[in-house]
């Protein structure tokens, strides 16, 4: 039995090969126009491996190069097989190859569009730099110049790996170029918000430090005028530090000042130290009055005017006063106490 299986086997196995090493589709040997059709096959992919070798060259592409040479040797072995007359084998081999150039092609067109990829990200990182040199261009932040140089650096090494040919580390140093670019302009755009905003806030605080002293030189309380050298104090260095282009420290100083100078007024606005605020500038008020002689002239009806004014806010504090409103009396005293001076720089004019 089984010397019966190896004969068999014996026989299977001479037939393959022998099907295999004589001319196949022998009834196709006198079919020409087959025959013609895989020469004429042969010949395209000839050509197609033609043109495939500048375009796969020039890629430089490792993949299409390999896929190339596979390509090639295909074509070589299925011309062979075409002399020998092994046909099939041939039109197996022809179309193995001409996939093999198609891939090779792809291959090569794919590093082609990969390598223009890595060109735009390099230029749009050296754009996104020369905008952050700009930005920085009047900034004294030493460390904003080194971070710039830094990643200046790692472009012009980025751009090596480019002309080397080799896109993966030149992609990844243009990626965190433009990451510390885009970093640099927000760090100076942040810095001109808070410059921005130190200005819009200067004069404000500066009314309210001004609010505060008038208020606290009617105030006798000890508190009020430690919080009021405070608020000085603080303004004073705020302006500082904005003279020294330190737009932060400006900003927080300005703050403090703000601060100070609110709770040195509200240590003065109590309902007690309103009422004696409202009696020290009505009897102001009355002094002023008795003070304009008849002929006076323009000077003194400017003066008798302002008077008026005193008196018409002082009313006002006073009804505010009694309905506990201590943000508007404090306001109405704060215009009676200006009219008032405006008064006496009259008077002080005419005498």
């Amino acid at each position: 039995m089984n010397m019966k299986n190896q004969i068999i086997r014996s026989v299977v196995i001479w037939l393959i090969l022998a099907l295999v090493a004589a001319p196949v589709f022998s009834q196709s040997e006198t079919d020409n126009g087959a025959i013609n059709n895989l020469r004429h096959q042969l010949g395209q992919v000839r050509d197609l491996l033609d043109r495939a070798k500048d375009i796969v060259r020039s890629s430089n592409n490792p993949i299409a190069e390999r896929a190339l040479i596979e390509a090639m040797k295909l074509w070589e072995n299925a011309r062979d097989n075409f002399d020998r007359g092994r046909y099939r084998i041939a039109a197996f081999l022809c179309r193995q190859a001409g996939e093999k150039a198609k891939a090779a092609l792809s291959a090569a067109r794919m590093a082609e569009q990969y390598e223009g990829a890595v060109v735009r990200r390099l230029e749009r990182a050296g754009e996104l730099l020369d905008r952050a040199k700009e930005a920085i261009a009047s900034d004294d932040r030493q460390n904003l110049h080194a971070i710039y140089e830094s990643a200046r650096h790692n472009l012009d090494r980025a751009w090596e790996f480019y002309r080397s040919r080799i896109y993966k580390p030149a992609l990844k140093l243009a990626n965190q170029v433009e990451k510390t670019a885009e970093k640099i302009i927000s760090a100076s755009r942040d810095r001109i918000r808070i410059e921005e905003k130190f200005q819009r806030q200067l004069e404000k605080v500066n009314q309210l430090v001004e609010q505060a002293r008038m208020t606290v030189a009617d105030c006798d309380r000890e508190a009020a005028r430690h919080l009021l050298q405070q608020a000085e104090k603080s303004f004073g260095i705020a302006q500082e530090m904005e003279r020294e282009h330190k737009p932060k420290a400006a900003l927080q100083a300005l703050k403090r000042a703000r601060q100070m100078a609110i709770e040195a007024i509200r240590e003065c606005q109590g309902m007690e130290q309103m009422l004696r605020r409202h009696e020290r500038l009505r009897t102001q008020a009355d002094r002023l009055s008795d003070m304009i002689s008849p002929g006076s002239g323009a000077s003194g009806d400017a003066a008798r005017k302002l008077i008026r004014q005193a008196y018409e806010q002082l009313d006002l504090a006073r009804e505010h006063i009694d309905k506990n409103q201590v943000e508007q009396a404090a306001a109405s005293l704060k215009a009676a106490q200006l009219a008032l001076s405006r008064a006496e720089r009259h008077i002080s004019n005419h005498q």
